[in-house]
């Protein structure tokens, strides 16, 4: 309390409460709430997908169907390309090789009508 003035150029000094010496429960490292951090973290990373997600949605101007051709481009749509599973793939591709087995000549389902 003496020290207090000359230290700070403060005259009127007073002591509220004075500090206890020896506790009697001993004071502990303040530690972190795992539980609170995990659950903290987990709720922020998933806005930040859910961001993502949306922003990428939201980005993406490709056209997916007949409808969004029609829609923007006001063209009617000629041909579609399709997408085929594994099944389907492996099929075509045995029909590819038993078709390049024909000889030049020999040509099934062709018809001449006019």
């Amino acid at each position: 309390k003496e020290e207090i003035p000359s230290l700070f150029n403060v005259e009127n000094v007073s002591i509220l409460n004075e500090a206890k010496v020896n506790p009697t429960v001993e004071p502990r490292p303040v530690e972190p709430n795992v539980l609170l951090n995990m659950a903290i973290a987990f709720i922020v990373s998933l806005m930040i997908g859910l961001g993502i997600a949306f922003l990428l949605e939201y980005m993406d101007d490709t056209l997916k169907t007949e409808a969004d051709i029609e829609k923007y481009l006001g063209l009617p749509t000629i041909a579609m390309i399709t997408r085929l599973g594994q099944d389907e793939s492996k099929q075509g591709a045995a029909q590819t090789q038993k078709q390049s087995s024909r000889k030049a000549g020999d040509l099934e389902h062709v018809t001449a009508s006019k």
